[in-house]
């Protein structure tokens, strides 16, 4: 007989809001230990700490749901995989600018250093709709992009291939210089010997 297997179903809790992801994000922040790379015991028991201590303070808040430590860990993780995202899609268009996520030293990732507009727009972005319309728009900033570098391109090429026109051009007039001082020799060379 196969045995059977019941899954007990997985508890829903409500969505994080704006507000409790950002007041997530700022806890987060005064605690980097929790995203260290790190696994050692003490590094490890440290990070239990540091979400133990997240989680009361974030419970705490009068403004938020309560939550529990893995709850709050998988909606970090979330928010990180959103930012990563958003920062891959946007890459395109920030070509030459600063990256939007800052790995600190000790593997630490600050949601801080992304621009308060930008930042609201990652915490709101978690509806399809939202994320198709900033794919759409970076598709097409980033055909944009590549047709102004298409165009550079081609430019470049012209004016290398000018270059190379007036490199042999130089060169025949080299040649035809070379050609006279010949004759002109050869006819020194045979006056001399007449």
């Amino acid at each position: 007989m196969q045995s059977q297997k019941t899954k007990t179903p997985r508890k829903r809790f409500a969505n994080f809001t704006a507000f409790e992801k950002g007041l997530l994000t700022q806890l987060i922040k005064r605690r980097p230990i929790v995203e260290s790379k790190k696994t050692d015991g003490k590094t490890v028991t440290a990070k239990q700490v540091a979400w133990s201590l997240i989680t009361k303070e974030f419970n705490c808040n009068a403004n938020v749901q309560k939550r529990e430590t893995m709850t709050l860990k998988k909606a970090w993780d979330y928010m990180k995989t959103v930012t990563r995202t958003y920062s891959v899609i946007r890459k395109p268009h920030t070509v030459g600018e600063k990256h939007n996520i800052k790995s600190e030293s000790d593997g630490a990732i600050s949601l801080e250093l992304i621009g308060n507009k930008e930042k609201s727009n990652i915490c709101a972005s978690t509806s399809h709709d939202n994320l198709d319309a900033a794919v759409i728009k970076t598709t097409e900033e980033h055909l944009e992009n590549k047709t102004n570098m298409e165009m550079q391109i081609l430019k470049t090429q012209l004016e290398v291939e000018q270059i190379k026109k007036r490199a042999v051009l130089l060169e025949e007039e080299r040649n035809k210089y070379l050609l006279e001082k010949a004759k002109i020799e050869l006819e020194k060379i045979k006056k001399n010997k007449y």
